[in-house]
């Protein structure tokens, strides 16, 4: 089933490296299948959620910092969407821990705040 969830998220990457899909539509589309494996729990398994709560607990954690980061440099959210790929609803949801994202996105929000990738990430987050 770990095969499939990666099959799947090779073949957005490789959509996006190749310009078939833009950021916001790999979002969009990984927002449809998360919809989608909600109702089909099966689906879920398949697509590489089974470890849901583990990875709840990181994406919170990790968007309390971006937020942390964004607030202390001053910025709005529709401010570093302008300096991104990244909408507003998406950073919101991100920040919010509610939304999964691509490494992709994570690049394009640490260009949007002016930081190093690496800056993004707490030494206190639980791995």
């Amino acid at each position: 089933m770990q095969f499939v969830a990666r099959y799947y998220n090779n073949i957005i990457e490789i959509f996006i490296l190749n310009s078939y899909l833009t950021h916001n539509q790999s979002n969009m589309l990984q927002d449809g299948v998360t919809k989608i494996s909600k109702k089909i729990p099966v689906l879920s398994l398949i697509l590489g959620e089974m470890n849901v709560a583990r990875d709840k607990k990181r994406l919170e954690q990790l968007g309390r910092n971006l937020r942390r980061l964004r607030e202390a440099k001053g910025l709005s959210m529709d401010q570093v969407a302008a300096r991104c790929d990244v909408t507003k609803g998406n950073l919101s949801l991100i920040e919010n821990g509610k939304k999964d994202f691509t490494m992709t996105t994570f690049l394009e929000i640490a260009k949007g705040l002016g930081l190093h990738p690496s800056e993004l990430i707490d030494s206190s987050l639980e791995i």
